[in-house]
């Protein structure tokens, strides 16, 4: 059995699934799990498995920036030309709050292009934007952009995610069966490869 992926933004799937749409199972957020146990949508929840933090990446030809004190960091936010982020996904919904919290909200997003949700990395392949800030694993799957690092620990934030069979689910022995490879060496060797750290 080839089994069917969809990926969406955490926020995007709790909708589709309070939508009624049928899966069998959802890899999310840890909360975003837990939340969706509560609701009655999910059972079988898993042990967080992997986590991952933030990062910035710049266009493939465009000289390194040194972002790796928040000083620095911030500095380079002022001086690139545009940006790009999510709305919707857990790093931009922390990110945004990050600018808030820098008091840097309306200088950053009046060059910025901010996209519910997706590989906002891609924009740096089309000259749309000169850096983006996205989870690390994000960004490296965009091969071609120039992945920087993570951001500085001092606002680093790091995501935990999850597992849960969905109580719709047509295959939910094959669906809990997945989510025990999950934890497996072999699996956990492939997200370190993406990006994602485990979880001990």
């Amino acid at each position: 059995m080839t089994p069917q992926i969809e990926f969406a933004t955490s926020m995007a799937m709790k909708d589709r699934l309070n939508a009624g749409e049928k899966n069998d199972l959802l890899i999310m957020t840890e909360d975003g799990i837990q939340e969706l146990v509560q609701l009655g949508l999910l059972t079988s929840p898993s042990p967080s498995f992997i986590q991952c933090g933030i990062g910035v990446a710049i266009a493939p030809n465009q000289p390194p920036v040194a972002i790796d004190t928040l000083t620095n960091f911030i500095q380079s936010l002022r001086d690139t030309p545009s940006i790009t982020f999510t709305s919707k996904g857990v790093s931009g919904i922390y990110f945004a709050k990050v600018l808030n919290d820098l008091g840097m909200t309306q200088c950053i997003t009046q060059k910025a292009t901010i996209l519910e949700g997706g590989l906002v990395a891609t924009l740096l392949l089309n000259g749309k934007a000169a850096m983006a800030v996205q989870m690390i694993s994000e960004l490296r799957a965009i091969p071609l952009a120039q992945y920087l690092g993570p951001l500085p620990p001092e606002i680093q934030h790091w995501t935990r995610f999850s597992a849960g069979v969905c109580s719709a689910s047509t295959q939910p022995t094959l669906a809990k069966e997945f989510s025990v490879f999950l934890k497996s060496t072999v699996a956990q060797s492939i997200f370190y490869e993406a990006g994602l750290d485990g979880v001990n």
